[in-house]
């Protein structure tokens, strides 16, 4: 298991997560090229976060009492990434209670804690979870020797991160439930260079309410959400008094989606809503099509807000302290059955208060009658509005000791882009084979831009042209082998081409991962011996954190070890990690701690 969904992420999906930093650094999730860093997270639906990129943090997004994390690629997202992440409750015997509880221990005073509980299905349902992740002392990812790094007064580094959500369902019959959740989230990070900053503080607190019901095959659902994200950094607070140079900033989004669809039959009811190739109940796919080509609809309306502090950082003709936006959204589709096969074809209204009206189209031809298609074939054009950090937020960088300033721009207008993309799966000879392909051409790009040649201070504008091809494969087999085997591999090669303008980051044009898996079982399947090699190779790419892209990072390969054995529900299990001790670099100014070795324990009880 991964403690963080920043390291499920670098484990498990196509993303590409490069941190600046130690536990609780800056994250940047490097997807397609052009697109940002930005992804949406969801959880059973619920959009989390404000739509800030600085303060929607990926380290407050918890995986604890949750399902694996689904990844799909859905094209009209209007964070600026085609890729957003589900998370979905954990729910292995409804009929009985459930508790859960992962623990690690690390060098460096390193502890990861968590604890969820899920009551059994009933009328009334309630649920849990607390999620802690601490590094006490902090790991020397500078270039500064050990020496100089342990003498310091305070541990450089050092961070704290804690999150809770208590969830409460009332069922009202086998088709209507009403679903209310609270989150929090706290975290404080030292040394974040990549902002320019000496300390972080960041609150988060959640609220969202979902009715799901039907009326014979017909089901529609409504989401009530509400986030809110404090952050306060800068210099380091001493005991005595807090820091002169800190600089607040607030957000808060607050929205109502409504999903509507039909399926052929009751039976049905919940694939209607799952569109190919994306997570279930998956609403902002353009063609939003499924295998049963029927009718679907979503409406949503939301409103951001934001307030800051940062004229003590910045002139005052170049900062807006605050300000607010809405965005609604209206999206509609149908299939039409062509003998064994379907054509999906969607199409969607957008209104932002910056950026103006967009509209987005798409078809998606899939086979007929199969819950997950063995292959698709789709064309949409999508656009996205500018992101409220786009428009209001500047922020300073610190690139290897260089000051960069990244300012905001009011005036940005939306960037779109058309996509053709092709995927399948198939199994051959006891291997599970898939592809996925696409071509993309992105028009009006929102990119930094310098405000003169060689100055080191720019501001974000619409002046990206880029056309980008993106291959992604995958080959698995399992079977017996003294046990049982599991070996998969997976690999992702892009493309750009830059016609206009340059990109503020790109992702790696390769990047290849390796799972190797096996386990032997005991004692009547009471005992479980387990061994995993999860192997990644980077391939080479500019430093993500300088939007000039003037430092490469060259190609990394890392290993991860991982020996357990589970009895009777306790999994007991040793972590190497960066298995060759080799310190690649993370940025220019980071890198990764050498071998590392953590101790776990893990344990899932139902009564």
């Amino acid at each position: 298991y991964a403690p963080t969904t920043i390291q499920w992420l670098d484990w498990w999906s196509q993303l590409v997560p490069m941190r600046n930093g130690g536990l609780g650094s800056p994250v940047q999730l490097l997807g397609d090229g052009g697109t940002g860093s930005h992804v949406e997270f969801f959880r059973d639906g619920v959009p989390l976060g404000t739509g800030h990129a600085l303060l929607d943090d990926p380290w407050l997004i918890s995986n604890q009492g949750a399902s694996p994390v689904q990844v799909s690629r859905v094209s009209a997202l209007p964070t600026g990434s085609p890729f957003s992440i589900h998370l979905e409750t954990r729910d292995p015997s409804p009929d009985r209670a459930v508790s859960l509880y992962r623990g690690i221990k690390g060098p460096h005073e390193t502890y990861h804690r968590g604890f969820s509980i899920l009551t059994p299905r009933a009328s009334w349902r309630a649920g849990f979870e607390f999620d802690e992740s601490l590094d006490n002392e902090g790991f020397n990812t500078s270039f500064d020797p050990d020496e100089v790094f342990f003498s310091s007064e305070t541990f450089r580094g050092h961070a704290k991160i804690r999150t809770s959500r208590t969830w409460l369902e009332r069922r009202l019959d086998d088709r209507s439930s009403l679903t209310l959740q609270y989150t929090t989230g706290r975290k404080t990070k030292d040394d974040l260079p990549a902002w320019g900053a000496d300390h972080q503080e960041l609150w988060q607190t959640g609220f969202s309410a979902v009715m799901r019901s039907g009326w014979k095959n017909w089901r529609w659902r409504a989401i009530l959400h509400s986030d809110q994200r404090d952050s306060r950094w800068g210099e380091r607070p001493t005991a005595s008094s807090a820091s002169q140079d800190s600089r607040f900033l607030e957000a808060t989004r607050h929205g109502l989606t409504l999903d509507i669809a039909r399926s052929a039959s009751e039976a049905d009811t919940t694939r209607a809503l799952r569109p190919a190739g994306a997570s279930p109940w998956s609403w902002r796919n353009p063609s939003g099509g499924n295998a049963l080509g029927t009718p679907w609809a979503t409406f949503s309306v939301s409103r951001w807000a934001v307030a800051d502090s940062g004229a003590v950082w910045l002139p005052a003709t170049e900062f807006i302290p605050q300000g607010s936006g809405h965005e609604m959204r209206f999206a509609a589709g149908k299939g039409l059955v062509l003998g064994n096969l379907v054509l999906n074809a969607g199409a969607a209204i957008e209104s932002a208060e910056y950026g103006g009206l967009g509209v987005d189209g798409g078809l998606t031809l899939i086979p007929a009658g199969r819950k997950d298609p063995a292959w698709q074939v789709s064309l949409a054009k999508v656009n996205r509005a500018p992101r409220s950090d786009e428009l209001l937020t500047p922020l300073r960088r610190d690139i290897a000791g260089q000051e960069l300033l990244i300012l905001a721009n009011a005036e940005l207008e939306r960037e779109s882009a058309w996509e053709m993309s092709a995927a399948g799966s198939l199994r051959f000879l006891g291997f599970d084979l898939a592809l996925d392909a696409s071509l993309r051409k992105l028009t009006d790009g929102i990119t930094w831009l310098a405000v003169s040649e060689g100055d080191p201070d720019g501001r974000w504008q619409n002046g990206l042209e880029m056309n980008s091809s993106r291959l992604t494969g995958s080959l698995g087999r399992q079977g017996r082998f003294l046990g049982w085997a599991r070996l998969k591999l997976e690999g992702t090669w892009q493309n750009f081409d830059e016609t206009r303008g340059r990109a503020a980051q790109l992702p790696p044009e390769q990047h290849i991962r390796r799972h190797l898996m096996w386990e032997n079982h005991f004692f009547r399947e009471d005992g479980i011996l387990q061994l995993a090699l999860l192997s990644t190779r980077r391939g080479e790419l500019a430093d993500p954190w300088d939007p000039r892209r003037q430092t490469m990072l060259p190609a990394a390969t890392w290993h991860d070890l991982i020996l357990g054995f589970r009895l009777v529900g306790v999994h007991l299990s040793l972590a190497l990690r960066n298995l060759t001790g080799q310190e690649y670099l993370t940025s220019a100014s980071t890198k990764a701690p050498g071998q590392e070795m953590d101790m776990r324990l893990h344990w899932v009880f139902h009564y």
